[in-house]
């Protein structure tokens, strides 16, 4: 078992915490894995919180005026360039007000997506080079994730468990070109890749691997 005596030592010095993010595309199983990270963390005596992205007040908002004017989706009430624009910053926003306050007070914060799952999808949709760089520029002015995992799943294994949730669809096209957008956006950034077709504690024992790498890593800087 890995010692943790000098990182919370230093934790309580630099009163720094981590910002630990999962990205994958639907199916993955990031909300299962960063709940499992943040109760594992826990248990090493690391002061640690899931933050859990996948609603935000401008999408709900957008949404809501959607239903509204009788239309399918917030992308078809605004346009897919505009929203991406506004997405942006919204997710620059809960990184600014919502995940690294608490790291700066020591707290680590473990989030189920990051930046790099929005900008995957819009690639994915079909958004220009241009559109997804300015997005990206945007949602990552205030700094990367410390620790990226992605759990990289086969789209086939995905819709089965999407299917098997009982409450949503996948369309495997879709999310075949989801995670190839993935590896197209995450290959100029530091990101460890997670092979995520096995079962929860297969994957789950990978995900220790690397975190306890990062915080060793930092232990002995």
């Amino acid at each position: 078992m890995i010692r943790f005596s000098k990182l919370k030592s230093k934790a309580r010095i630099t009163k720094k915490g981590f910002y630990i993010g999962f990205c994958g595309i639907d199916g993955s199983g990031k909300s299962t894995q960063a709940l499992l990270l943040c109760r594992w963390l826990r248990e090493q005596g690391i002061d640690t919180i899931v933050y859990e992205t996948k609603g935000n007040f401008f999408s709900e908002v957008a949404e809501t005026l959607a239903r509204k004017n009788k239309l399918k989706s917030a992308r078809q009430y605004l346009g897919n360039s505009k929203y991406l624009a506004c997405l942006s910053f919204e997710i620059l926003r809960d990184n600014m007000t919502k995940i690294r306050p608490f790291a700066e007070i020591g707290t680590t914060v473990v989030t189920s997506r990051t930046a790099f799952d929005w900008l995957a999808g819009a690639k994915a949709r079909g958004h220009s080079i241009s559109e997804i760089m300015k997005a990206e520029q945007i949602m990552l002015s205030a700094g990367e994730p410390d620790l990226v995992i992605w759990l990289d799943v086969s789209p086939k294994v995905a819709q089965k468990r999407i299917s098997q949730r009982g409450y949503d669809t996948a369309n495997i096209k879709f999310l075949t070109r989801y995670r190839r957008a993935f590896a197209a956006v995450l290959k100029n950034h530091e990101h460890h890749r997670v092979q995520a077709d096995g079962n929860i504690d297969e994957v789950q024992g990978e995900v220790k691997k690397i975190v306890t790498e990062f915080l060793t890593k930092f232990e002995n800087s």
